[in-house]
């Protein structure tokens, strides 16, 4: 009988140790792609859920997100020891054993982007309290390649692929003509195609400052090192002081959330998602524990929201530091079209023929831009110094 070769003992461990190192990975993209489609998207349904019910309540939102990652960042930011209480070398001790982790970028850079991010996170969110369809806000939030491609080039001196240039002419087709049908679909007095004009217009503004947050993380990750959760920390908590320009507003919105319907959590998605599941579930779910803890409707949907928020960002960050920019920009392109078809779905939003072939432009757009099938030609300039 002839005898089995035995495999080398070397290559028995390497075969082992590459198959777990490719279950791990595995495990981590499963994890990234529930965090990203599930958080995401269920962010954009929850957010919906608020603007369809407080129109106005932009800000408040935008507040209460903020304020559940600038805790969460500074919990992560702690630690143990006697020093510097406010992260830097130079700054006044701590009288307590506790202190914030020393800066990787100093403090100055942060500002800059705090007032960038969070103007642009209060344009976007204030938005949809003027007539902005979210199938529109989210198809016109994608076009932003087109302006950052202009500052690419304007600021550092970047030439760009013939393909990339279609990929971006593309996506700003895209946009003009599902803001082109979006102006149809308002009602024919001028008040709300007032406000429609009034919303595009933060939209646009936001696009741009989003433009120039871009660039200026760039530079300052380029510099320093990519630091994103101190980055996450420190644009959410040194933002959060800013929200008291809006205190009147917020107090009104505040009132107007704590009138809303008492509801239990399922009875809060029922209305949306009882079509979707089989009869049994709902029988299940309605026999829980759950039911007796009753919330003002508005409280629960923002509760949802900042939840499936920080899982969003979570997922997001998580991707940014395992895959290229590339696979970013399509993931998250993807992850964009899934919201856009449940936004259609589940709230019937007026979405034409026309407004199918933007998003379908946007899509295909950000698709040959990033390079689908083939990588782009892209070559920086660099400028001599004299």
């Amino acid at each position: 009988m002839a005898k089995q070769m035995k495999a080398p003992p070397g290559e028995t461990s390497t075969t082992a140790t590459t198959s777990t190192l490719s279950k791990v990975f595995l495990r981590e993209w499963v994890l990234v792609g529930m965090l990203i489609f599930g958080g995401c998207c269920s962010n954009v349904y929850t957010l919906e859920l608020l603007v369809t019910h407080a129109p106005k309540s932009g800000h408040l939102i935008t507040l209460a997100q903020f304020l559940v990652v600038a805790v969460e960042g500074f919990l992560s930011n702690l630690e143990w020891g006697w020093g510097p209480a406010l992260g830097h070398a130079s700054g006044p001790k701590s009288f307590l054993p506790l202190r914030l982790k020393e800066r990787k970028i100093p403090i100055r850079y942060w500002i800059g982007m705090v007032v960038l991010f969070w103007t642009v996170s209060v344009l976007n969110n204030a938005s949809l309290g003027y007539n902005i369809a979210m199938p529109l806000h989210i198809i016109f939030r994608s076009g932003s390649l087109f302006v950052s491609m202009v500052f690419s080039w304007l600021f550092f001196g970047k030439i760009f692929s013939r393909q990339q240039i279609l990929g971006v002419l593309l996506v700003s087709v895209g946009v003009v003509i599902s803001t082109y049908n979006s102006a149809g679909t308002g009602e024919s007095t001028s008040q709300p195609f007032r406000q429609w004009l009034t919303g595009i217009g933060l939209l646009t503004l936001a696009l741009v400052l989003a433009c120039l947050l871009g660039q200026l993380q760039q530079l300052t990750y380029t510099k320093f090192g990519r630091h994103w959760r101190e980055g996450l920390f420190y644009t959410h908590f040194l933002g959060m002081p800013a929200f008291l320009l809006f205190y009147d507003d917020i107090r009104t919105q505040i009132i107007e959330y704590n009138s809303s319907p008492l509801v239990s959590l399922i009875e809060a998605v029922e209305p949306f998602l009882v079509t979707w599941l089989p009869s049994s579930v709902w029988t299940a779910l309605n026999r829980g524990p759950w039911l007796q803890v009753r919330l003002p409707s508005m409280w629960l949907y923002l509760l949802l929201n900042t939840a499936t928020q920080y899982v969003c960002i979570s997922g997001v960050h998580r991707l940014s530091s395992m895959a290229s920019s590339v696979t970013l920009n399509m993931i998250l392109s993807v992850r964009k079209f899934v919201s856009l078809l449940l936004s259609i779905l589940l709230f019937n939003n007026h979405f034409s023929i026309g407004h199918w072939f933007g998003a379908a432009a946007v899509f295909i757009g950000t698709a040959i831009y990033s390079g689908i099938g083939g990588s782009p030609n892209t070559t920086t300039v660099k400028v001599k110094s004299k």
